[in-house]
């Protein structure tokens, strides 16, 4: 019989197990490489943020050339303001939601980073942010709905989005999926129509993103498994032989 007492311990185990399996493998890349070594894609989308946000909110003479540079609307695609759409990204909206994004970066960004690498996670952040953006700028005009090209489109929740939706990818983790879907739905309810679509489609570039990482590493595996076996069965054939000769 299951007493008052073992039931709440045995939920802290299963609770202590699962941020360990979360935070540990970061934990681990940090004592053995540095917090920078670690994450570095990680740290350099926090800190770009930071100057971004900082550029754009802080009071003087340079918030007009920060909306030049960061402040991107659906007609910047159109004027061919190229760079405005991953600089959008990583230009929070306030400061709140700058400390969300510090948040999330070590929360899903270095957790995703030290289990797919540096390349895969900054090749997941620019497609779940860049994809949606420029995808809900293309419809706009197709579904009647031209005004939205006017409206400021900036933020890193589809960066924050994309990366939760690929980590729970990696992990095969039911309680993130659970949060993210939670979210997405709360979206429907909460956000304008374009900021649902474009958080929807963050996820799924995001799971995209990490499922074709993970078959492009067992690929990998699969092909330098063979040209090992292949490399000791010819080692093999010439040891032979020497070997019948004697």
């Amino acid at each position: 019989m299951i007493t008052r007492a073992v039931v709440p311990e045995r939920y802290l185990k299963q609770f202590s197990d699962a941020l360990w399996a979360h935070f540990g493998p970061v934990l681990d890349a940090r004592r053995s490489r540095g917090v920078l070594r670690a994450a570095p894609v990680s740290a350099c989308l926090v800190l770009t943020s930071l100057l971004a946000t900082a550029w754009m909110f802080v009071p003087g003479p340079w918030q007009d050339s920060a909306r030049a540079v960061w402040l991107y609307s659906g007609a910047s695609l159109y004027h061919w303001q190229l760079w405005k759409v991953p600089a959008s990204g990583l230009l929070a909206m306030g400061w709140m939601q700058w400390l969300w994004t510090l948040l999330m970066g070590l929360v899903v960004f270095a957790a995703l980073e030290v289990r797919i690498g540096p390349v895969r996670t900054l090749v997941c952040a620019v497609a779940s942010h860049c994809l949606p953006t420029i995808l809900i700028a293309l419809a706009a005009p197709l579904v009647g709905n031209a005004a939205e090209l006017t409206y400021p489109d900036y933020g890193t929740s589809c960066l924050v989005v994309g990366a939760a939706a690929a980590l729970a990818e990696v992990r095969r983790s039911a309680w993130l999926t659970a949060i993210i879907m939670a979210s997405l739905l709360a979206d429907v309810v909460l956000s304008a129509p374009s900021t649902t679509v474009e958080h929807w489609l963050s996820a799924a570039t995001g799971a995209v993103v990490a499922l074709g990482a993970e078959q492009y590493a067992r690929i990998g595996r699969t092909k330098a498994g063979r040209l090992r076996a292949s490399s000791r069965s010819l080692l093999d054939s010439r040891e032979l032989p020497g070997i019948c000769s004697a």
